[in-house]
């Protein structure tokens, strides 16, 4: 079986529908492809005659990609304007293994600092950048050298220079002189066609991957990014992990239902896993199944007559965990319950569920302060909390970023430095998952 791709299209309001159809449909077929259209407020989007185009996920909602894909489209200025929007891009961006655009969504990634280091590729369009973006940015001009136009697909030393396509970007960072880009086949092409006969200057940026055409010259450090944390994580997982732990079946059976890719990773899987058996848990409390992943590695360190109370808000995604677990043989383990748990969590201390020697929190971060309130509450002294996803690619320190997942992850920070009933602390981790962290408290 194909290991799963996720694959992730960055839209906005008035993104140009063309620019989706095609290559959602070619990347479909691709073997084991997970294709997420994600927006920053989620919903559906609608052609102009009504008609339903796709379903759109909330981007917060998508913890990581192996791709990601900005589009152009006429609402390209208010998106580069869209801090929350750019949040999301660079999250998603900075772990992905490919970036690459679709016309002027080229301008975002520049934007966003993605191309730097990267595997990308762009449709470059100057007519359009202009009509996308009329005044509200400034343009370099173009620069020719001998006669040739150094921004064209058909001179003989191709440049595209994404980075430096918009001279301030959102929130008035500046993005200019960004790394330069290189079409590579485009070089060889432009040997073989003279430039009177090679058509639209932009005919190869169409057509042909892109690479750095400043990367690092022999005996200088690659930088380090997604490809290779990916690398390491599958060379933990292979040697400290059997195929069997890993759950092969349950993530192949999550991206077949198009759960979003947010899982733990199996790396971070055996180390609940480890985490649970070390304090000899009996009882577990875990917030957000998603497709039961985690709470299989969790059932599987239960001592005898131990038991896993999951919640989950979306009665789908229950469903499919809990195929998942009776797969697995850990079912009769493992209660879900179905709602929102700021509602279920309050049922659980009525009918006293508790208490719980280890609670796993991973599912919306703006409510993180307040779930880790109500797990405190059910916990019994020497238990732990954990709480998954609080680096989120640095954004958390990012204090010009306001959007409520990053401000709910920065309030239980807040309720942390203040609590004196637990001792904790939080650990950056990168891995197949990009740049994230997790927060372990011990309670007192």
């Amino acid at each position: 079986m194909s290991e799963p791709i996720t694959i992730v299209f960055a839209v906005y309001p008035r993104f140009n529908h063309l620019d989706l159809a095609g290559p959602h449909q070619i990347l479909s077929m691709v073997p084991g492809a997970n294709i997420i259209v994600a927006s920053l407020e989620g919903g559906e989007e609608s052609t102009d005659a009504g008609l339903t185009l796709c379903r759109l996920t909330k981007l917060r909602d998508v913890e990581r990609c192996d791709v990601i894909c900005a589009l152009g489209g006429d609402g390209l200025a208010d998106a580069l304007l869209n801090e929350d929007f750019f949040a999301d891009i660079r999250r998603l961006g900075a772990g992905a293994r490919v970036v690459t655009s679709i016309c002027t969504g080229s301008l975002i990634l520049g934007a966003a600092g993605l191309l730097r280091g990267k595997r990308a590729a762009c449709h470059w369009a100057r007519h359009r950048r202009r009509r996308h973006c009329g005044d509200r940015f400034r343009f370099p001009s173009r620069r020719r050298s001998r006669g040739r136009d150094r921004g064209a697909g058909n001179s003989t030393r191709p440049r595209i220079c994404a980075g430096a396509s918009i001279r301030r970007g959102p929130a008035g960072n500046g993005v200019a002189r960004g790394p330069r880009i290189g079409l590579v086949e485009a070089r060889k092409a432009a040997k073989s066609t003279s430039r009177r006969r090679s058509g639209s200057r932009f005919a190869f940026a169409r057509t042909y991957s892109l690479e750095r055409a400043d990367s690092p010259r022999k005996g200088k450090r690659h930088p380090m990014s997604n490809e290779s944390w990916s690398a390491v994580d599958r060379y933990i997982s292979e040697r400290l992990i059997g195929a069997d732990e890993a759950q092969k079946d349950t993530l192949s059976a999550n991206v077949a239902a198009k759960l979003p890719a947010i899982d733990v990773s199996p790396p971070q899987g055996k180390l609940l896993n480890l985490l649970a058996r070390s304090i000899r848990a009996r009882k577990i409390l875990e917030i957000g199944t998603l497709g039961g992943y985690s709470t299989i590695w969790l059932a599987r360190a239960l001592e005898p007559n131990g038991r896993v109370k999951t919640l989950e808000f979306d009665a789908r995604h229950a469903e499919v965990a809990r195929q998942n677990i009776s797969r697995e043989g850990v079912g009769h383990l493992v209660d879900i319950r179905i709602g929102a748990a700021l509602d279920t969590l309050p049922k659980l201390q009525h009918e006293g569920a508790g208490p719980f020697d280890l609670v796993f929190i991973d599912a919306d971060k703006e409510n993180n302060a307040a779930y880790f309130a109500w797990a405190l509450k059910l916990s019994r002294p020497g238990a732990l909390i954990i709480v998954d996803n609080v680096v989120r690619d640095g954004a958390v320190v990012d204090f010009a970023n306001r959007s409520p997942m990053i401000e709910g992850t920065r309030a239980l920070f807040d309720a942390l430095e203040a609590e004196t009933r637990v001792s904790a602390t939080a650990i950056q981790t990168v891995g197949s998952k990009g740049w994230d962290g997790f927060l372990i408290a011990l309670v007192n």
